[in-house]
């Protein structure tokens, strides 16, 4: 399918056919609470929700997890230390996991669809833990041809490398790629690469922003 791109720095059109069609997963897919989270673990803490929130927030653990410098058996220990609870490693998981909701506001179908179409790569800062739970509980992965992850390709977004990984998975280039994301920061990080991309957080905001970039949705 042919479109009409305009680039964000010259603003030359140009004709340039969509191959690849990269989405993030939190909020995008599936929403997701980090509140959540925290009331599942204040049942086995001293500590309130928010001191937990401050804490995870204000740690480096996070990132080291999700960039894959820390094993899953670190990240529990080192996040029981963190917020003073004692959870077995299969009940950390399924606190960790709680964050996200039951069903994907997007469905199979529709990427499905797409996929016949377009090369489907998943691109999404997560883990080792989330996306076990996440190919277990979400049939919406099953339309996906490639998954760029953060914990397995070395880097988080708005890093550039994680994008060029799912760009060399698609073997397309930029220019020949759509990204949705939910946050602002990694939509320009994709822009500034010179993917189209668009900042969505709903399926409605997704087919608009797909039929913009002249994809046509099922």
């Amino acid at each position: 399918m042919f479109v009409l791109e305009t680039t964000r720095d010259k603003g030359c059109r140009q004709v340039t056919r969509i191959r690849a069609i990269c989405l993030d997963f939190g909020n995008v897919l599936v929403p997701f609470d980090y509140n959540r989270l925290w009331q599942g673990l204040s049942r086995h803490s001293s500590l309130s929700e928010e001191e937990m929130a401050q804490r995870f927030r204000e740690s480096d653990l996070p990132i080291l997890y999700e960039s894959g410098k820390m094993s899953s058996q670190s990240f529990h220990r080192e996040m029981s230390s963190l917020f003073k609870i004692t959870l077995p490693y299969e009940g950390f998981c399924d606190a960790w996991s709680s964050i996200f909701d039951r069903d994907s506001t997007v469905d199979l179908s529709f990427l499905s669809s797409l996929a016949r179409g377009y090369v489907l790569v998943l691109v999404s800062n997560t883990n080792d833990i989330h996306f076990d739970f996440m190919q277990q509980q979400y049939p919406v992965l099953r339309a996906f041809h490639h998954f760029a992850l953060s914990y397995q390709v070395g880097v988080t977004k708005p890093g550039k490398d994680i994008y060029t990984a799912a760009l060399n998975m698609a073997h397309v280039d930029a220019k020949e790629a759509f990204y949705a994301d939910d946050i602002e920061t990694y939509v320009d990080a994709a822009l500034d690469l010179g993917f189209r991309a668009a900042q969505v957080r709903t399926k409605e905001e997704l087919v608009e922003a797909m039929s913009r970039n002249g994809i046509t949705p099922p």
